[in-house]
């Protein structure tokens, strides 16, 4: 009665893709609302015209592959060349160009925080026993490490810090500086490395708790089967209670 039934694995992926595409329904809504209240379209069409103009006025293309470039003229290397040279130092480019960069990040994070929060925090609040939407439907839920119910701290700190700071957002930063041709291979090899640690600590420790378990102190368990205790004071007690039948139990 004190042991953890934790979930079934297939009940925890199955529960996990279901969140997963709650998220990202409500996660991409957000994006369109904040792009549309930021006007972040604007600045990609000016910065397409831009691109346009100076193609045709240094009668070249910016979309050379490296192969063709090679292949040209003189004459049209010089042009694409001082084409790209104008183009880069233009004020109005770079502008552009870092409103969409910052603007990209701060849409997606917004738009990711406030999906993780609905998903993650909002609803299991309600449900209660930290469960989602995935989770209710697979019959699955959280407790503490010792079977006592969880506490919204910890459920707030599963989906802020472990789900969202550490799961989502820092992937999703690093696609997004790679999109816009600012990353590097560091980016990617933490990218990498969050993966690794998180399907390690899945399939392979005892309790199959990944990052955000990890951090809030959570355990998935079968919620049909698991015994959970409200507080720490009914954990002690039942231990005592139990301990006096096991005695009496030995006496006779």
């Amino acid at each position: 009665m004190f042991n953890l039934d934790r979930a079934n694995m297939w009940k925890r992926l199955s529960a996990w893709l279901l969140d997963a595409i709650i998220l990202l329904i409500l996660a991409t809504g957000f994006a369109f609302l904040a792009s549309w209240l930021t006007k972040y379209d604007s600045y990609w069409e000016n910065y397409q015209a831009k691109f346009e103009e100076y193609e045709t006025a240094y009668d070249t293309d910016f979309d050379y592959t490296k192969e063709q470039y090679d292949n040209l003229s003189e004459e049209d290397k010089k042009k694409y060349d001082d084409a790209y040279e104008a183009f880069s130092h233009d004020d109005v480019v770079l502008y552009n160009w870092n409103m969409m960069i910052n603007l990209a990040l701060i849409i997606v994070s917004s738009s990711v925080l406030l999906a993780v929060l609905i998903t993650n925090f909002v609803v299991p609040l309600f449900i209660k026993n930290g469960q989602t939407v995935g989770k209710l439907c697979f019959n699955i839920c959280l407790v503490k490490k010792d079977a006592v119910r969880v506490n919204n701290l910890m459920v707030f700190t599963r989906a802020l810090l472990g789900k969202f700071a550490i799961e989502l957002m820092l992937p999703i930063y690093v696609v997004i500086l790679l999109f816009f041709g600012n990353g590097s291979m560091l980016w990617v090899i933490v990218f990498a490395l969050i993966f690794t640690v998180n399907f390690v600590l899945l399939f392979f420790t005892r309790n199959h708790s990944p990052i955000h378990d990890l951090l809030a102190g959570t355990v998935v368990v079968d919620k049909s089967s698991q015994m959970i205790y409200q507080s720490e004071d009914e954990l002690v007690k039942a231990k005592e209670e139990n301990a006096k039948k096991e005695a009496i139990k030995s006496y006779y």
